[in-house]
């Protein structure tokens, strides 16, 4: 049986070349040998887009458990939370980062294609055959050679080779039968409910908010949520924006304690503080200082 990784991974791509990422809009790491930070829960800012080449992760995507299996492929959109549990030692993987600022840009490209991109799927994880594994991994060895190369229009040829990806996978998914299978009510639901979140955590936290968003009251919103999840929609929420806090702190030394509070949609300093303290069991000046473990 393969070796179990249990080290911190905060040298992963994700963080440690985020400058890299923000500036040349798409890059590929091939290969990666984990996940973001070991044990913690992480939310990225990019598209990100997983080939496993060999070896096996547990991981929770949005604190349900997931396996990720050799010849997956994982397409997760911005602003989800992943925690990796165990990794295997012999675990490689095609990483593509892709930057907020390169997807606006894909949007006026073909919207489409945008849309299929930044749609969240309860289960993120595709099972590739044979075929489709070597089709996949030549396009995206193709896009890194791409990536890394100096020609002037680099981005335009991103761009298409992103889209002709994305109409590849959906490809595969309708023969597989995943594209065919409609939601249920209630998945449709808290689907369009987490991406709300993720969009919009720092204009409000009640769930009154995401329940007129819906046309819903929210004692029926609140009780589909509950239902269908098992947690309450005030917890979504609160976790949500626990961990983004945790993340802030911790991976933008750049902001202030204040601008954290502010860009997570807190009133003030002091109702940010008496929040984190509450459900994070420290300070934010104390999650700053040391690595802590995930509260969820």
């Amino acid at each position: 049986m393969a070796k179990i990784v249990t080290n911190d991974k905060r040298e992963h791509p994700l963080i440690a070349m985020r400058n890299l990422i923000d500036k040349k809009g798409l890059v590929v790491f091939n290969p990666i040998n984990g996940l973001p930070l070991h044990g913690d829960p992480y939310v990225s800012d990019y598209l990100t887009i997983a080939l496993n080449l060999q070896g096996h992760v547990k991981a929770e995507y949005d604190m349900r458990p997931v396996y990720f299996s050799p010849q997956d492929i994982s397409i997760q959109p911005p602003g989800h939370i992943l925690r990796a549990t165990e990794v295997e030692e012999d675990y490689r993987a095609i990483l593509v980062a892709i930057s907020p600022d390169f997807m606006e840009e894909m949007k006026y490209l073909n919207n489409s294609v945008y849309v299929e991109l930044r749609s969240y799927h309860w289960e993120p994880d595709t099972h590739l055959t044979d075929e489709q594994f070597k089709a996949v991994r030549t396009q995206l060895e193709l896009m890194g050679t791409i990536a890394d190369s100096s020609t002037p229009r680099r981005r335009e040829i991103l761009k298409n080779m992103l889209a002709a990806l994305a109409l590849l996978m959906q490809d595969f998914r309708d023969k597989g039968g995943f594209g065919t299978l409609t939601p249920s009510p209630r998945e449709e639901l808290f689907s369009r409910f987490y991406q709300a979140i993720a969009d919009h955590h720092h204009e409000s936290h009640e769930v009154g908010f995401y329940a007129n968003m819906f046309c819903l009251s929210p004692k029926h919103f609140a009780a589909v949520i509950k239902q269908h999840t098992g947690t309450s929609a005030s917890e979504w929420i609160r976790n949500y924006i626990l961990v983004q806090a945790k993340s802030l702190l911790q991976y933008h030394p750049e902001l202030t304690i204040k601008q954290v509070s502010t860009q997570l949609g807190f009133p003030d300093q002091a109702s940010f503080s008496r929040f984190f303290r509450t459900y994070a069991g420290m300070s934010p000046s104390e999650c700053r200082d040391r690595r802590i473990e995930p509260n969820l």
